[in-house]
């Protein structure tokens, strides 16, 4: 299950990612990441966009996306 962005508008939903691992943290608002995701999606982000722009391609490839916005 993919989890970024997205509102989780149950609590038991919410219980449950948090349960299975598959989410770590929320922000205050409980509908993305906390600080320390944003963190790292922006480090990827800025590592995959130096090598990007090194090899002169427009788009990130799909395993650059994903990595991006599943951080842990």
């Amino acid at each position: 299950m993919q989890f970024n962005s997205i509102y989780i508008g149950k609590f038991h939903d919410t219980r449950e990612l948090l349960e299975s691992g598959e989410l770590r943290e929320l922000n205050s608002h409980g509908s993305g990441p906390g600080a320390r995701g944003y963190r790292l999606m922006l480090s990827k982000f800025k590592k995959y966009n130096d090598d990007r722009m090194k090899r002169e391609i427009k788009d990130f490839t799909i395993e650059e996306f994903e990595d991006i916005v599943n951080p842990y």
